[in-house]
């Protein structure tokens, strides 16, 4: 069975984060420390969005992607703190059953194309179980290009902080697409702010940090309002990892 029970999960959400007790050792220490020293009050509002399974086509990811059909595809689960601690819990308890399984190994399991690993499906419904959503962002070398040239075309081109952003990096329009929503979801919130954070063996993080930036620069210069639902930690780091 999976270890989280429904009543954990409603505590949670109630705002009572159990997880402060927990020791070094627990699996949800590597959240905790990503808002180590907030006010509870700005603590519990805190949304993380998690880059965690990630395909790149435009042959970059290395699994075959040829031809007219490839992608960008940009995958991950929102949720906040209490739900994303608990995920932990879980994830944790489900890859070391015997046989006990690496992160290398379940993301080699998740690309199998012919059969579905029984941890595989634990996992998924741990999503579910933890109340995580998933995100999703794909677009194709041809939309992709289409998008570049209406986005530049919107904006004056005597404005060069707006041209020189670089729109070439898909990673912009994946984080476009999927904060600009989840912006709109909690703008009604007070201090409830999303945070990005990725998987620190993530093979494209340099990709991912440009557009990561350019994303927050373009909404520097057309919607600076949106800046106040993204958080950045004491050290003025926007984004970051977790292992």
């Amino acid at each position: 069975m999976l270890t989280v029970a429904p009543k954990k999960l409603e505590n949670t959400r109630a705002g009572r984060d159990e997880h402060l007790s927990h020791g070094e050792k627990a699996p949800c220490i590597q959240i905790r420390r990503l808002v180590s020293g907030l006010p509870s009050r700005i603590r519990s509002k805190r949304w993380f969005v998690t880059v965690q399974v990630l395909q790149v086509g435009l042959d970059e990811s290395g699994y075959g992607q040829t031809g007219t059909h490839e992608a960008f595809i940009f995958a991950g689960y929102v949720g906040p703190i209490t739900h994303v601690e608990a995920f932990t819990h879980v994830w944790d308890e489900i890859l070391n059953r015997a046989p006990a399984m690496s992160v290398s190994e379940l993301k080699k399991k998740i690309r199998w194309r012919h059969s579905i690993d029984p941890k595989i499906r634990l996992l998924s419904a741990a999503v579910h179980l933890c109340h995580l959503h998933g995100v999703r962002f794909k677009v194709a070398p041809n939309d992709h290009l289409e998008m570049m040239n209406a986005l530049i075309a919107a904006f004056p081109k005597g404005d060069r902080r707006i041209q020189n952003l670089g729109f070439g990096n898909p990673w912009f329009f994946a984080f476009m697409s999927i904060l600009l929503n989840l912006i709109a979801e909690i703008w009604d919130e007070p201090d409830t702010k999303i945070e990005v954070i990725y998987d620190e063996n993530l093979k494209e993080a340099r990709k991912l940090k440009q557009g990561y930036a350019a994303f927050r620069k373009f909404a520097e210069i057309a919607a600076p309002q949106f800046l106040d639902k993204l958080a950045k930690d004491p050290g003025e780091c926007p984004l970051r990892c977790w292992n």
